[in-house]
């Protein structure tokens, strides 16, 4: 992990408020999309959640975001 630059408190799944370190991530690229300079939020996915990470505002913020449900795709677009 990146040296952490803060540190956010965050909900626990038990409700409990916790510290989480805030990173600075020198790009993130997720298919075409590209963003540099990312600060992004470190936190522990409960295991079985079938996912790698969750996109946050400081990454969408940078595109206009679709949501296509029935093909489980999200599309960006530059804006």
């Amino acid at each position: 992990m990146e040296h952490p630059i803060d540190f956010r408190q965050v909900y626990t799944a038990q409700g409990l408020m916790a510290p989480a370190p805030v990173v600075l991530l020198d790009k993130v690229h997720v298919g075409g999309a590209l963003v540099r300079n990312v600060e992004t939020l470190v936190l522990d996915l409960p295991p079985g959640l079938g996912v790698d990470g969750l996109l946050g505002s400081t990454f969408l913020r940078h595109f206009g975001v679709t949501l296509e449900y029935d093909r489980s795709t999200v599309v960006f677009r530059e804006t």
